[in-house]
């Protein structure tokens, strides 16, 4: 049938059609499973960028992949950051009353609870966090950085190395006793 304008008809034009969308488990690379592409995703508010490129910058330097917004977010951002989650073994949210005021990063939050990764928060300030916050992370050592100091947070990348290493049975020897904070309770920054 001539004048046809089924989309692959010879010598007709193709119809515009939307692109597919992203699969967020569509993201590894050959032969590498979900989850372990990055070690870390690290979402945070641009407000506290400059202590999140410190940690960042910690945290490579042990030599971790890390998904950082920044390197890793183009376009379709609701997919791409559900795709950071799906391909980080750690999701560490840098908390603060920015990143709060985020409805990405309390979606990114609960989505990384939903899917049951592994959180390890970085409590950027010392203040009362909301009750969807303290519900979605009880139970959870986190790291104070309350002055986000290099110190402090050069402390937290070596705890979310450590829980790498637990979670990939590679820690070559256990905490001595009394030194991990009971479940929930803050691991002081030096």
């Amino acid at each position: 049938m001539s004048g046809s304008s089924e989309p692959g008809t010879p010598g007709e034009p193709a119809i515009n059609t939307p692109e597919p969308p992203i699969n967020p488990r569509n993201c590894v690379e050959p032969g590498i499973d979900v989850g372990t592409q990055f070690a870390v995703m690290l979402p945070y508010s641009h407000s506290d960028k400059d202590a999140v490129h410190i940690l960042d910058e910690e945290l490579r330097a042990l030599g971790m992949r890390v998904w950082l917004d920044e390197r890793e977010m183009f376009l379709h951002v609701e997919e791409q950051m559900a795709e950071g989650i799906n391909c980080s073994t750690l999701f560490v949210p840098c908390l603060s009353a920015w990143y709060e005021e985020s409805r990405n990063a309390m979606k990114e939050l609960r989505y990384a609870a939903e899917q049951k990764r592994p959180i390890v928060p970085i409590r950027l300030e010392d203040r009362k966090y909301s009750d969807m916050i303290n519900f979605t992370t009880s139970g959870l050592i986190y790291q104070k950085c309350y002055n986000k100091s290099e110190k402090g947070l050069r402390s937290a990348a070596k705890h979310i190395n450590r829980v790498l290493q637990d979670l990939n049975g590679t820690h070559e020897s256990a905490p001595p006793a009394g030194s991990a904070p009971p479940a929930g309770l803050a691991s002081e920054e030096p």
